[in-house]
């Protein structure tokens, strides 16, 4: 999770946070539930998760506590916890009916994965399916959108205009939610462009923020080891 990503979730937060406590109270209640059950044969919910929240690392995500009081629900509650594979070996009808089905995925091979979230999923004895990015576990690559984050924030300026492509782009960044609103607007522009122009890009923006960019990357965008795979 990004620190945008991380400053639009407080926000949204703080908006919904009274309508979603009132959700959740009521979906607490025994059998709140049950009326749902019709929906769910014959389908799963896949949960896509990204990073997670290392004390003392700069990494922010989901909150280990929250994913463990989930596991521990679905446990309990005897929810079909299953991997990916078998999900979707029972789609094709080689296995029991879907019923109750969740699965779990995370992405791109970060280090909290192993750190943190492994040790969640083994707890409750849970499979979870891991998409990891082979470059970044070798050390080869570290990931753009990550890269273009530490330039916003790493930067001591209070402003940065870049040229890109025929535009010019001016970015305010006197303070948190400035640098997260500059790193979303430039992250969507570069998904839109080939990968030599975004590597252009971001090098061109660097300069401009007077960063250096290292060859590897730092504490909180670092992959997990192969090991630890």
């Amino acid at each position: 999770m990004s620190r945008y990503q991380q400053w639009r979730k407080r926000s949204l937060a703080r908006l919904m946070s009274p309508l979603k406590e009132a959700l959740l109270n009521v979906l607490r209640l025994p059998g709140a539930t049950a009326p749902f059950a019709r929906f769910t044969r014959g389908r799963a919910a896949v949960f896509m998760l990204h990073r997670f929240r290392e004390q003392g690392s700069g990494v922010d995500g989901h909150d280990p506590a929250e994913l463990r009081c989930t596991l521990d629900y679905l446990r309990r509650r005897k929810y079909d916890v299953t991997g990916l594979t078998d999900l979707f070996h029972r789609l094709r009808g080689e296995g029991p009916p879907l019923n109750r089905t969740v699965a779990f995925t995370i992405d791109d091979g970060y280090r909290d994965h192993a750190t943190v979230a492994s040790h969640l999923f083994a707890e409750f004895d849970c499979p979870v399916t891991t998409f990891v990015v082979t470059g970044f576990l070798d050390g080869e690559i570290w990931f753009w959108w990550d890269q273009i984050e530490f330039v916003f924030f790493a930067s001591a300026r209070q402003s940065v205009t870049i040229d890109f492509g025929e535009l010019q782009l001016a970015y305010p960044l006197a303070n948190e939610a400035e640098r997260s609103s500059a790193t979303a607007h430039f992250t969507e522009r570069c998904k839109r462009i080939p990968d030599a122009d975004r590597r252009g890009a971001i090098a061109a923006l660097a300069a401009a923020a007077e960063v250096d960019l290292p060859s590897s990357p730092p504490a909180q965008y670092q992959p997990m080891t192969w090991d630890q795979l």
